[in-house]
């Protein structure tokens, strides 16, 4: 077996996957399940009523309405242009929810005029890094509008929140198919161009479509409901699954017994 080989998977969400198409997506001819190391502790055991930055002080005023606010984040690597990041403001505004939306540092070209001063009352820019998994586990958190990287995904699964989905490039837009379709907790906000350098993107999806799509995915129907009780189911059977006897506890058990394996062999080998 070698590290090529291996592929990260939770065993309790891909048994809906056909194992045989995945494995040719992957490349791979063997699957090994292992514990995914975005799972940290503090993803699943997290107190819901804490978060550790100063930056999120505003979600902690809206502790007294529960799943109210709409969490934004595309990642470290993922770029919006500035006409796609003002589209997202607007959009934002006009759909009237609370929200948080994290920016780069760098530069304030895309904000609408005034647009800070007209939200302050019910949305929060953070510009550079946000404590994400302390916010997403923050008890007033109701979603995540969220590029679809792997990590981002788990860590919104074991939360426990519904994703509001905006895939840009590499395997994002497998990752929003299988929040959207088979998870069933996933809204698609409508991204459709799949690109290989993001500055080379040339699709902006408009306010009024980003308004639509935070209007659905806010709202109180029986799809939301639906969609916020199959996230929570997840949440749990996240926990379930790094606490001792679970899948992914045993199957990290069994990966440190092959490598331990491996090593004792290796040194064998080499006293011959």
């Amino acid at each position: 077996m070698t590290w090529s080989e291996m592929v990260v998977k939770k065993e309790e969400l891909n048994r809906s996957i056909d194992e045989q198409m995945m494995r040719e997506l992957a490349g791979v001819v063997r699957m090994v399940t292992v514990t995914p190391w975005s799972m940290r502790p503090s993803a699943i055991h997290w107190p819901v009523n804490i978060v550790g930055d100063a930056h999120s002080g505003r979600v902690d005023e809206r502790q007294s309405k529960p799943c109210a606010v709409l969490y934004v984040c595309f990642g470290s690597l993922s770029i919006l242009s500035s006409e796609q990041l003002r589209e997202v403001a607007q959009g934002l505004e006009a759909a009237g929810h609370p929200f948080v939306l994290v920016v780069r540092k760098s530069g304030d070209e895309w904000m609408p005029e005034g647009f800070e001063d007209r939200v302050k009352e019910n949305g929060l820019v953070v510009r550079g890094w946000a404590p994400q998994i302390e916010i997403l586990a923050h008890r007033a958190t109701a979603g995540f509008m969220t590029h679809c990287g792997w990590n981002s995904n788990l860590e919104g699964i074991c939360a426990g929140l519904p994703m509001l989905t905006w895939p840009l490039f590499a395997e994002q837009f497998y990752n929003e198919r299988f929040l959207v379709d088979v998870l069933k907790v996933g809204v698609a906000v409508g991204s459709k161009e799949h690109v290989v350098i993001l500055e080379k993107r040339k699709e902006v999806i408009g306010a009024s479509d980003v308004e639509a799509a935070v209007r659905k995915f806010m709202a109180e129907g029986e799809e939301a409901k639906e969609r916020r009780r199959r996230a929570k189911e997840l949440a749990e059977m996240a926990r379930k699954a790094v606490e001792e006897g679970g899948s992914s506890y045993n199957d990290m058990g069994r990966l440190l017994q092959d490598l331990t394996e491996l090593r004792t062999r290796k040194v064998e080998v080499g006293q011959h």
